[in-house]
């Protein structure tokens, strides 16, 4: 089963413009807390984030892949995400904005990653 998720905070759109500094180390246990909609949230893993620079300073595109457990208590399968990794000092804060492979997909490929 597909999940989707949408969360606004400012303007989330990634251009060109370089946030300074390099991309965040993820933190599994603060960005699955963000999967608030799978069965089994304690389950997720995660491969292959890569981040892209966005608008603001501190700001990073995030795409990857999870995989969670389903109600029967197996790992569904990796499927594609896409959100915003914003760092402030040492605090990142994660927003997962889509769970969706096509719409991820798009996302993902238009900020190359």
């Amino acid at each position: 089963m597909k999940h989707i998720f949408m969360m606004a905070a400012g303007s989330l759109v990634a251009c060109s413009a370089l946030a300074a500094g390099q991309p965040p180390k993820v933190n599994e246990t603060a960005l699955r807390k963000e999967f608030t909609s799978l069965k089994d949230q304690d389950s997720a893993k995660f491969r292959n984030i890569k981040f892209a620079p966005g608008e603001a300073e501190g700001a990073w595109v995030m795409c990857g892949e999870y995989n969670s457990k389903n109600s029967y208590g197996g790992y569904a399968g990796f499927s594609r995400f896409m959100g915003m990794a914003l760092v402030d000092g040492r605090k990142t804060t994660y927003l997962v904005m889509t769970v969706q492979d096509d719409m991820a997909n798009t996302m993902c490929e238009k900020h190359g990653l």
